[in-house]
């Protein structure tokens, strides 16, 4: 019948109840010990972030929100960036940033710090190399 044939293309393509939940689980570990790499910048690891965060909405994680990646992201820094991190949750309308304005905000510190830190770097050359949002 159709259903059948319904059901066997989706037990190919889709995969049984045991696969999807395999699936699941495997990226649910691997977002639950998502981390910041070494030389990763900000749009890097935000970008890596949203990737994995839509496959896992995809596996069903409807609790995968904006709120939950702007958390994710600010943990997955915590360890390298805590003075930043607190200074900017410490404003007014932090509970108001998109997780996409939180990464822009660091994204800006960081460059800031650059500017401030380096002597004779004049303010576009701290902007070198930098994608364009």
């Amino acid at each position: 019948t159709t259903k059948d044939a319904w059901n066997c293309l989706a037990d190919v393509f889709i995969g049984n109840e045991s696969m999807r939940r395999n699936r699941y689980e495997a990226m649910s570990n691997q977002i639950e010990g998502f981390f910041m790499k070494d030389g990763e910048t900000h749009m890097e690891i935000y970008q890596r972030l949203k990737a994995l965060s839509a496959s896992f909405r995809e596996l069903g994680a409807t609790h995968v929100d904006d709120a939950y990646i702007k958390r994710k992201y600010v943990n997955a820094l915590m360890p390298f960036e805590a003075a930043d991190l607190k200074s900017l949750q410490g404003k007014h309308n932090y509970i108001e940033l998109t997780s996409n304005e939180v990464m822009q905000e660091m994204q800006s510190t960081r460059y800031k710090l650059r500017l401030l830190k380096t002597p004779g770097l004049g303010p576009l050359e701290c902007f070198k190399g930098l994608p364009l949002l």
